[in-house]
């Protein structure tokens, strides 16, 4: 019987894997090559490869092995819109508690800006402030889910620094409006260019 450590520690593995871009949409994971990459043996990796498959980061079918999710233009979209009405409910939910609600700061300073982790940090603070934690594993799965797009979206958005600077304005003075019309228009700035973004996860 594998330890449930050592099957954490797998999912662990593969997830950096594919949020890193090892693995991109449709690829097939060969359960031998992982095993060896990351010392283990089959089982632990066929165990967490079905624990992805229910984050929705895996799929898998009869006679096909598992791949990496796929993705089409309306899947990311509504990935996106589902995104963006998730986190305006919990704007929504949290926005009568008090001040220290919403610290802490996303980033400090220009100097150590990574957007795309900035980002997600913002919406794990958005989740976590709401205290339910069944939104807050939501908005972890959909980080996931998200992260490898955001790496590549990079020079497809302007700004980007500019942007997170004004929402991490927003959250540490605890402004819920003021955050849920900047993230509305962040949405809406991600949703146009979502047939670029979709032909750079396929361009492999």
């Amino acid at each position: 019987m594998v330890k449930e450590s050592t099957i954490r520690r797998v999912h662990n593995g593969l997830k950096t894997l594919l949020r890193d871009g090892t693995f991109y949409p449709g690829d097939k994971i060969d359960v031998n090559v992982c095993a060896d990459r990351l010392g283990v043996s089959q089982t632990p990796v066929r165990q967490s490869l079905f624990w992805l498959c229910g984050e929705r980061l895996v799929e898998t079918a009869s006679g096909e092995g598992f791949h990496v999710s796929r993705v089409t233009e309306q899947s990311m979209r509504y990935l996106y819109e589902w995104h963006r009405a998730t986190i305006l409910y919990l704007l929504d939910l949290i926005k009568a508690r008090p001040p220290q609600t919403f610290a802490p700061a996303i980033v400090q300073t220009t100097g150590d800006i990574d957007p795309v982790l900035s980002i997600e940090r913002l919406f794990l603070l958005i989740a976590r402030a709401s205290r339910n934690v069944e939104f807050e594993r939501e908005i972890v799965n959909a980080n996931d889910r998200l992260h490898l797009a955001r790496r590549l979206k990079g020079d497809l958005i302007q700004d980007r620094e500019d942007e997170l600077l004004h929402l991490n304005r927003l959250w540490t003075a605890g402004d819920a409006d003021g955050l849920k019309i900047a993230l509305e228009q962040y949405t809406a700035r991600r949703l146009v260019i979502i047939p670029e973004l979709v032909e750079r996860l396929r361009r492999r």
